[in-house]
This record gives structure tokens, C-alpha cells and sequence, in this order.
């Protein structure tokens, strides 16, 4: 069995605390509550991290809301961070006595998340997206760069291929945009697709690269949803589900 070196040991520790600092980051940056009415050195979320060391704690009356996801899956009221490393977790308490213990005197600011927040390492995951190469082949996305360039390319592609040029009430599929790289950040909307003959009462689904912007693209894209039924008519790959989430979002 490998033992893990100390060096490795403290830089998996490292990035343990970066993520848990922006998952709540990104969690709680919104937050409505504007200050927190608690003792001195507490600080609210939405106010900068303090520097060096802090205690990053539960809501204020919450025992336990800080998920470690170690091996016992613990739940404690507090993590302990001093200079970037976790050193201790537990309750509040139990994290003061740790501060002491490491030799520190200074008070040790305490970070409270809103009521009903919980505070959870980052979350990552390891995963693959299948490249699709059949699909990137339908229309050529990928190299596109403005509204005119996606509107004619979809156009092109409805007209070079009599079958799907016929079936008016037809599904036209496209895969590989990258909203990144559009200028000024601007993507074809359903007015624009709908401002070319050809594609004026066509149903278009353009899947971004990653698959993840699809659904919520399916907002600016024209598609007549009433015309459409779940079963029978939506035989198209990824049609189906893409609509059906379309469908939730305009509940």
C-alpha cells in the first residue's frame, strides 16, 4: 500500500480549502442579507474572507451545517483555516481550543453563511463529453463567429439537403457553437433565425459544443412547441429531452 507523501498530503489540503472557499463564493455572493447583527469579529459571508485565519461556521442557531465529506460523511458547526490550511473542525468551541492550542493570540475572526446556507467542498467530478462527430457534421458550427455567418449556415445546410428542405414541420439540428468566441458575446436569436425565408417557420435546435447550453438556448431558438407532441413525433436523438426541459423552464 502507497502512503501519501507530505507534500502531496498538503497540496491536496490546499485545494480542499480553495474549493470550499469558492463554493461559497459562488453560493452565497447573492445573498439578500446585507450585514450579520451578531458579536464582534463575526463577519457575513458576503463581506471579503478575512486574511490569515478564521473559523468559517454554520448560520448563527445552527448546530451542525458545515459538510466535511470525509470518511464518516462528518457534519459539523465549523472548519478551522489558518493560513489556507484546514486545521480543525468541529464546534465553535472546539475550534477556538484548536486555535489556542496552535499557539495563536490573537481573537480568531468567525465567518458565518446565511440562514439555510451550508457549507460544502467544491464539487468536481471526473467525466468525458462524446465529440459527437457524426452530429458536428449536420451543420458546421464550430468555426462561426457572428449572427449572419450561424443564420446562413443553417440556411445553406436546410437548402443543400432536399429531404429536410421538403419537411417544413421538421426538426433542422445542430451541434458545435461556441458561445465563447461569437463577437461582442452576441448569439443568433429566434428573430434572426426567423428573419431568413428558409428558416422562417422551421423548428431549429442548436446544441452548443459541451452539450450545457442547449436547453437553455432553446429559449431564443424558434421552435413551435404547440405544434409538437412528446410521443411519435420527437424521434430526433436529443430532441425529446432538450424540449422536455424546454417545456419545465416555461411552467
Amino acid at each position: 500500500m502507497s502512503v501519501e507523501s507530505p507534500q502531496v498530503h498538503q497540496n491536496r489540503t490546499k485545494a480542499l480549502v480553495l474549493a470550499v472557499v469558492l463554493s461559497l463564493l459562488t453560493l452565497y455572493t447573492n445573498t439578500t442579507t446585507d450585514h450579520y447583527e451578531g458579536p464582534a469579529f463575526e463577519y457575513n459571508i458576503t463581506n471579503p474572507l478575512p486574511q490569515g485565519s478564521y473559523a468559517l461556521c454554520s448560520a448563527e442557531g445552527v448546530a451542525r451545517g458545515v459538510y466535511t465529506v470525509d470518511a464518516t460523511d462528518g457534519v459539523v458547526e465549523c472548519v478551522l483555516v489558518v493560513d489556507e490550511w484546514v486545521k480543525g473542525t468541529g464546534y465553535l468551541g472546539e475550534v477556538k481550543e484548536a486555535w489556542k492550542g496552535i499557539g495563536a493570540s490573537d481573537l480568531l475572526p468567525v465567518v458565518r453563511v446565511p440562514q439555510g446556507a451550508v457549507v460544502v467542498p467544491g464539487f468536481a467530478d471526473s467525466h468525458c463529453h462524446i465529440l459527437e462527430y457524426g452530429f458536428s457534421k449536420q451543420i458546421p458550427l464550430g468555426g462561426l463567429r457572428t449572427i449572419k455567418e450561424s443564420v446562413e449556415a443553417v440556411a445553406h445546410y436546410v437548402q443543400s439537403n432536399p429531404d429536410i428542405l421538403a419537411d417544413e414541420g421538421g426538426i433542422v439540428e445542430g451541434w458545435g457553437w461556441d458561445h465563447k468566441t461569437f463577437e461582442g458575446g452576441k448569439m443568433p436569436t429566434a428573430s434572426d433565425l426567423s428573419s431568413h425565408p428558409v428558416l422562417a417557420n422551421r423548428q431549429i435546435i442548436l446544441l452548443s459544443k459541451d452539450t450545457q447550453l442547449g436547453s437553455r438556448r432553446l429559449r431564443w431558438i424558434r421552435m413551435g412547441l404547440t405544434r409538437l407532441t412528446w410521443m411519435g413525433v420527437l424521434s430526433c436523438g436529443m430532441c425529446r429531452e432538450m424540449l422536455q426541459a424546454y417545456s419545465l423552464t416555461r411552467r
